[in-house]
């Protein structure tokens, strides 16, 4: 019999390496499966299976049972590997075999043969179609939640604008960027902070929180040409799958092989030429140029046995201030304040003593460096090991204290910005060992450690100068300028240092598979956060600031006069213990198993004995210790009988979260006890010396008057998740398509309270409660001040309206942290995919995304007053859902690839992508204080604005008739207000802009100097759109925190019961709620080039 000839590179290769395609299990691995079958059909038990990674000479022997049937775990991801059947009738093989990263590939192999005739037979090759492979991809048993896989192929031409996780997360429909500035993505529309991300299995996130990325890195902790693929899944039902509410990430770098291999590259745009102008013809000023160079370099150390592969890369961008100027400027942000009223307000501080810098820095120049170096040991057949260390170094500059709101925008000075710098580390251990053919565990353990602190120009208070504030109760609005050490960053250190556990074993006994293990987290936490240190002022006007007239000031300082007393030192370890099994039922593959996530904190926030008086059941020292999570779940996946592939897949289960270690860590500093605040009100003084703040006299002393608690009973975020999906494949061109719906009910949610309001004073007309001591319209009425500055109102007697009119005066804020159940979020999904294929150079997917994300609290803020105050509310501690900030109600994804080799092996290339997208919603709020709850020294909600038709409100007297028409005008003209008129606008109800952006990258592989070594030209252009047409391709929408101005709250007439609005507008009396910023600091808003060049050897 002749000899079947074996082809070396299957379909199966091309297949696997370039789509994209549904993955389960988070881990660094692949795995095969399969049966060996005589010429008959029937199972050949006895048989040596040998599997081999041929770039590493990696082996496995694993030997049939008495079905037939081989299991082999913990291999190597990617390939080719060479696939070998021995049995006493004979040998099948199959060559350029490759494997999918998480993912069982089912592997039969058939002796072609009857035993009798195959006494000369050495190798049997079994063909399989293009088709077939392709649709092996989405159509497998392991194929039961929702997610998607990127290989290293793909990685390499799709555009990725920040060569980061981003633009890698954004192929998954269900993943949206939601801020490019901030490299924050929100996966089914809840928090970016409740990602799970990892490099090789092991948990690689920020930890404590402050990181809109979620990531302990400017960028990314790896470099993108240190990454072999990623899997990326938002509903993955594997009781290994941890802390993950919203997606799972995994990143798995490169491996040495046999041969050495490397690369150089250098990757460059600039401004001047390779960044389009606005609308209005301004060249992009956000930086001045881009680059990336880098190299990798990887081989054997000992061949077939012992391997390295290290990575280096720097990255700097050259920038100048941001693009906020005041009048005159030509900024695409315009504030409106003259540039004489800066640098009277310059003039002034330097005379006071202060460093006030200028409008317009040099430069802000950011830079990143990263390393990593690996080693990969093949210690026997069945036992192999890889140890990693990496490292991320950055420097960031934080220009902030800028705003275009309608009530009160504001331009700041380079003292008040700050540079964050960044360092973390890690070493990574991780085991894979099979001991025999039915057992096989899996390990891993790290060590990292994280530090971040910010430096600035000069050591000094903070101070806001209005320019010429108004005065409303205790709110200011109008135009200011920010100068001097933003209070946050007075006294900002953080240092983790984090350890991590895993170990799983799993026993394949027949049609089950039985995996248990468990996992250890502990974070140990060091946060000095001396918040206000050097004093932080507000002057309602330049004169005032030159009087030393200051409307308000506050400054904390340690009680004790130790610095170290007022940080926060504690421990939290985190235990998983689970375990699960999956049966294959023909053609049902159901998976259920059991996890249970237990937190244990080591130290205790210093007990203060007044505050537990006066807030019994509240305790201040309370911690999560103890409050474990039990989380059942159960998955499945069944293949209908069917001429073309047919698969139902889903499941449902718990899956907890983590929420930042800053919400934790705010009780240890903000006790009550450990600060001493002084805060003060229309007084007289100042000085710039940061070691001896003003302290004035007559001001409240003692403890901070801010106290945040978190309730014993608090658990992680925990939501119940459900997923179905539908996948068919067509009957033209390899085409799949792809129906899925996932749903998250929220069990333990996060919810934040001030417990300091003290009792409600009465109802406002809509129905809201309110805090004021009055909501006479004269006590809001400001006519005139007391020799000591005091306000004087328009009441007799001349009393103002006061917030919080029962509270503790003892206290200022009181923050709770506890859990609701309220929160859902529903996403569906239309998708229709061409993976690549041998026989097509073409690849493609368009997808429709339908989706809704409620909860109580966005979570947008690390400290806990801030996160109170920054979601706008109708009563501020109610217990009620609204729309999330990482709401994404409508998405469209697609993407498209051509390839196609026109000489030699050198490839030529062309990707495109595209993602549309509804806006950033936002909600309409009162521009200041409606509910009487902005005491001084306080943080708090705006309130929901109440949208009246005509005659359901009164106006502030004086003004306009013409504004008050414009006003209705105004409403009338937009869609979200006119629907809503005689009610209470909805948090987050209304949208900005859709979002367009469409990526092209092509590529083009050229010879080299040597045999095998290849170049390789690149061209990405970015928003492409804009390049067409400059209207196109903006990103637009209402700046943090997402809240726009409809009118100012001024009392409740006595007479009718009705509102009295004040009008905010603009310099010539026109009604002004302000309007769409564009956000271009990154040309996110314009077409952008980026040249990238790249040796491989």
């Amino acid at each position: 019999m002749e000899l079947l000839v074996r082809r070396r590179t299957l379909c199966v290769a091309i297949a696997a390496l370039f789509a994209v395609g549904a993955v389960q299990a988070q881990n660094t691995s692949s795995s095969m499966s399969g049966r060996v079958l005589d010429a008959s059909g029937a199972p050949v038990s006895g048989g040596t299976v040998k599997i081999v990674h041929v770039p590493s000479g990696t082996t496995r022997e694993v030997t049939t049972d008495a079905d037939g049937r081989y299991r082999a775990q913990g291999l190597r991801l990617g390939g080719p590997f060479e696939v070998i059947a021995t049995t006493p009738a004979g040998t099948a093989e199959r060559d350029g075999v490759y494997l999918q990263l998480a993912q069982d590939t089912n592997l039969d192999l058939s002796l072609a043969t009857p035993a009798s005739t195959a006494t000369n037979l050495e190798n049997v090759q079994v063909h399989a179609n293009a088709s077939d492979v392709a649709m092996a991809q989405t159509f497998n048993a392991d194929n039961k939640g929702m997610g998607v896989r990127v290989s290293r192929q793909q990685l390499d031409v799709l555009p990725v604008p920040n060569r980061s996780i981003q633009d890698i997360a954004r192929l998954n429909p269900a993943i949206t960027i939601t801020n490019k500035s901030k490299g924050e993505i929100s996966a089914l529309g809840q928090n970016s902070r409740y990602n799970n991300i990892t490099i090789d299995s092991v948990p690689t996130n920020d930890s404590f929180g402050l990181e809109d990325n979620g990531l302990p890195a400017l960028n990314q902790p790896v470099s993108l040409d240190a990454i072999e693929a990623y899997n990326i899944n938002t509903a993955d039902y594997d009781v290994v799958n941890k802390r993950a509410v919203g997606a799972n990430i995994n990143i798995v770098t490169k491996s040495g092989t046999n041969d050495f291999h490397g690369s150089t590259y250098y990757v460059y745009r600039n401004a001047s030429n390779m960044v389009g102008d606005d609308r209005a013809g301004n060249e992009f000023k956000g930086y001045t140029r881009q680059w990336t160079g880098g190299a990798t370099f990887g081989g054997p150390i000992i061949k077939d046995k012992l391997f390295f592969f290290a990575s280096v890369e720097k990255s700097k961008t050259v920038a100048s201030a941001p693009n906020f100027g005041p009048l005159g400027s030509g900024k695409g942000n315009i504030v409106p304040i003259s540039q004489g009223d800066i640098d009277r307000i310059s003039s002034i501080a330097s005379q006071l003593g202060m460093n006030p810098g200028t409008a317009t820095a040099s430069g802000a120049n950011q830079e990143e460096k990263r390393g990593l170096f690996k080693i990969d040991w093949n210690i026997a057949d069945g036992h192999r090991l890889s140890l990693r260390y990496d490292k991320t170094k950055s420097e960031q500059p934080n220009l902030n204290g800028y705003s275009t709101s309608s009530t009160s925008p504001s331009l700041s000075l380079s003292s008040y910005w700050f540079t964050k710098h960044r360092e973390d580390s890690q070493w990574v251990l991780n085991t894979y060992d099979e001991w025999n053919d039915s057992f096989s565990t899996e390990g891993s353990f790290s060590y990292s450690k994280y530090d971040a602190s910010p430096t600035v120009a000069t050591r000094q208070p903070q101070v806001r100068v209005y320019t010429n504030g108004t005065i409303t109760g205790n709110t200011i609005t109008g135009p200011s300028v920010n100068l001097g050490e933003e209070e946050f960053r007075h006294y900002n250190i953080l240092g983790i240092r984090s350890y991590n556990g895993f170990f799983a074993g799993t026993w394949n006994v027949g049609d089950h598979s039985i995996k248990a293990g468990l996992d250890y987290q502990r974070d140990e936490f060091y946060n000095l956060f001396g918040r206000t240190e050097f004093g932080a002022y507000v002057f309602p006007s330049i004169d005032a600031f030159a009087n030393k007239n200051y409307f308000s000031y506050s400054v904390y300082r340690p009680t004790d006069g130790d610095l170290s007393s007022i940080a926060a030192k504690w421990d939290l370890t985190q235990w998983g213990f689970f375990a699960q099994d999956t049966w294959q039922l023909g053609n049902l593959s159901l998976q259920y198993g059991l996890r249970y996530d237990l937190p244990k904190v080591s130290g205790s926030p210093m007990a203060n004995p007044t505050f537990n008086a006066a807030f019994p059941g509240y305790p201040n020292n309370a911690t999560i210790d103890g409050n474990g999570v039990l989380e059942p779940r159960a998955s499945f996946n069944y293949a209908f009988d069917s001429e073309r592939a047919t698969q139902l897949r889903g499941g449902i289960g718990l899956s907890e979260g983590a929420p930042p270690g800053v919400w934790l860590s705010n009780p240890y500093t903000n006790n009550g006890l450990s600060l001493t605040s002084y805060s003060s009100s229309n007084g007289t003084g100042f000085t710039a010396d940061p070691m001896n703040p003003l302290i004035p006299n007559n001001v409240r002393k003692g403890g901070s008057p801010e106290v945040d608690v978190t309730d014993r009973n608090f658990k992680m975020p925990t939501v119940w998740k459900a997923s179905l999906g539908f996948d068919h494949q067509l009957p033209w061109s390899n085409l799949v398509f792809t129906a899925e719906v996932e749903h998250l009910e929220t069990k333990n949610g996060v919810r934040f309270q001030d417990l300091n309001l003290g009792a409600a004073t009465g109802v406002l007309p809509d129905g809201r409660q309110s805090y004021w001591t009055t909501t006479d319209p004269n006590a809001f009425r400001t006519v005139g001040k007391t020799a000591t500055g005091q306000a004087i109102c328009a009441t007799q007697g001349g009393i103002c309206a006061a917030p919080r009119a029962n509270r503790d005066p003892r206290f200022g804020n009181v923050i709770y942290l506890s859990n609701t159940s309220k929160g859902q979020a529903t996403y569906g999904t239309l998708q229709l995919s061409k993976p690549f294929t041998s026989d097509s150079d073409w690849s493609g997917s368009l997808g429709f995304v339908f989706g809704s994300s409620k909860d109580v609290s966005s979570g947008n803020e690390k400290v806990a007053a801030s996160t109170w105050a920054n979601d706008a509310v109708f009563n501020p501690n109610a217990d009620a859902t609204g729309h999330s900030n990482f709401e994404v109600q409508r998405r469209i994804i697609a993407s498209l690839s051509w390839q196609h080799r026109f000489f030699g092996d050198y490839n030529t290339s062309v990707s495109a992508f595209y993602d549309g997208h509804t806006g950033q919603p936002y909600s309409w709020v009162f521009g200041n204080d409606v509910s009487g709850i902005a005491a001084t020294g306080t943080s708090s909600p705006l309130g929901l604005a109440y949208i009246p038709k005509p005659g359901d409100v009164l106006f502030q007297a004086g003004t306009k008739q013409g504004t008050i028409d414009q006003f209705y005008s105004y409403i009338g003209r937009d869609s979200y207000l006119k629907d809503s008129q005689g009610r209470v606008a909805q948090r987050n109800a209304a949208h900005s802009p859709w979002v367009n952006e469409v990526d092209l990258s092509i590529r083009q592989e050229i010879p080299g100097l040597f045999k095998g070594n290849k170049g390789e030209l690149r061209l990405d252009i970015f928003n492409v759109t804009n390049l067409i047409n400059k209207r196109w391709g903006q990103v637009r929408d209402i700046g943090y925190p997402y809240m726009r101005s409809l009118a100012n709250f001024v009392g409740v007439d006595p007479a009718t019961g009705k509102y009295v609005y004040a009008l905010p507008v603009d310099a010539k009396g026109n009604y002004n709620p302000g309007t769409y910023v564009t956000e271009d600091d990154r040309a996110q808003s314009r077409w952008s080039l980026q040249l990238t060049a790249r040796y491989s050897f």
